[in-house]
């Protein structure tokens, strides 16, 4: 007995047109969100401690120039969720768990807009960014939890009709008898 839940997956299902739009868009929002964490990872890991103390004035020029393109990166991942939005409805749980992604990508959102560029990162600065990239993390694995319950609930083989349920034959209509 297989305990992996995707074992099931139609791995040769035929989609519609309609269906790889949406997985397109998935796909643009996951890129995004991408983009958006790894400039962030890249100007407080990589560059700030390379140019940050050596040459200020270039690392600020590279930190706006990487702030306009990750804010840019974040409100078109906003957009693309508010696009594929109803998509994860079929349950109460996924509706949940859209709502928390949501939240999860929207303070991710106010923490990138909250601290200015400077020359020279404060304390501060470092744990708003931290804690943005904890947030942009967790809005990953929440979508791909989401992905796969939704794929789950989706390709989930239809249930057999319980004994009370099964269908009876059918009874052949009686005439009531006549008077005569």
């Amino acid at each position: 007995m297989s305990s992996n839940k995707t074992a099931n997956l139609p791995l040769n299902k035929k989609l519609a047109p309609a269906e790889w739009v949406w997985i397109a868009l998935e796909g643009a929002e996951d890129t995004a969100i991408a983009v958006w964490l790894g400039l962030l990872v890249a100007l407080y890991v990589v560059v700030q401690p390379l140019l940050g103390s050596a040459n200020p004035v270039l690392y600020k020029t590279v930190a706006l120039h990487t702030a306009a393109v990750y804010n840019f990166c974040a409100l078109v991942a906003l957009a693309l969720l508010w696009v594929t939005r109803r998509r994860y409805w079929a349950t109460s749980t996924l509706k949940i768990a859209e709502a928390v992604r949501w939240v999860l990508v929207f303070l991710a959102l106010i923490l990138s807009y909250s601290s200015a560029v400077t020359a020279h990162i404060t304390v501060v600065q470092l744990i708003l960014h931290t804690f943005e990239c904890i947030l942009l993390v967790s809005a990953i694995f929440t979508t791909a939890w989401m992905r796969n319950e939704r794929a789950m609930h989706r390709y989930a083989p239809a249930k057999p009709l319980a004994v009370t349920q099964a269908p009876t034959a059918p009874v052949a209509a009686r005439r009531p008898s006549r008077k005569r």
